[in-house]
């Protein structure tokens, strides 16, 4: 299995000590991976020091709030881990193909025995996640990289994904082209992303809710000022 880490806070220490846990010892043979891995936490670490990560508690998003706990996560992961892998390719020109070529495969085994769209909660862990990998996909930008999303596509579209697809595609048209390095330019996009994650054919069902996107879209394009139509 890949090597996996987690960057932490050092307990009974210095407050600003961290430390870095890795699941495996890193080895020659995956050099590459785990130099990636180790720079992807560090880059947390430090975007933490400089009050820089996402910070959850100031949302005061109740619908964020009624997530099940992996939904939270997956949300900080599209926000935090786009930021850090950002900044590494583009600052560093690492090569994140094959950390996201075994999160595809690994992705793909995790849904090979699903017969039918999910619904609820699940439905909703499913759609982040999906956003969460086509957002990192787009990072990267070459013709190997093309051919491995597209065909990892097309499987997607032969199972009972469609109309999640379908969503994901919208939210990530919204916001691929947004970059949010602080936690200012985070709110937005975090709000985007849980309001319409929230919610099954959103503008079509809820009048109230496709208001409340709207809103969200003004304060990225600098609008923010949305009134309702009469």
């Amino acid at each position: 299995l890949e090597n996996e880490a987690q960057a932490r806070r050092c307990p009974k220490t210095d407050p600003k000590e961290y430390c870095i846990d890795f699941r495996n010892c890193p080895t020659l043979e995956n050099l590459t991976k785990d130099l990636y891995i180790f720079a992807h936490e560090m880059t947390h670490i430090i975007r933490f020091h400089e009050n820089k990560d996402l910070k959850i508690s100031t949302m005061n998003s109740l619908r964020y709030n009624q997530f099940p706990p992996i939904a939270k996560g997956i949300v900080r992961h599209i926000l935090e881990d786009t930021a850090v892998d950002r900044f590494l390719c583009n600052k560093y020109k690492f090569n994140l193909l094959p950390h996201y070529e075994e999160t595809i495969s690994n992705s793909r085994i995790s849904l090979e025995g699903i017969e039918k769209e999910p619904q609820g909660l699940k439905r909703t862990e499913l759609l982040l996640q999906m956003i969460k990998e086509r957002i990192l996909w787009g990072l990267i930008k070459d013709r190997k990289s093309s051919t491995i999303w597209t065909n990892y596509e097309t499987w997607l579209l032969s199972r009972p994904f469609s109309s999640i697809i379908e969503e994901r595609n919208e939210v990530v048209s919204m916001i691929q082209e947004i970059e949010w390095d602080t936690r200012e330019q985070q709110r937005p996009v975090f709000e985007l992303i849980v309001t319409i994650s929230s919610s099954v054919a959103y503008t079509r069902e809820s009048p109230e809710l496709a208001i409340s996107i709207m809103s969200v879209l003004g304060k990225l394009s600098g609008i923010f000022i949305i009134s309702k139509s009469p």
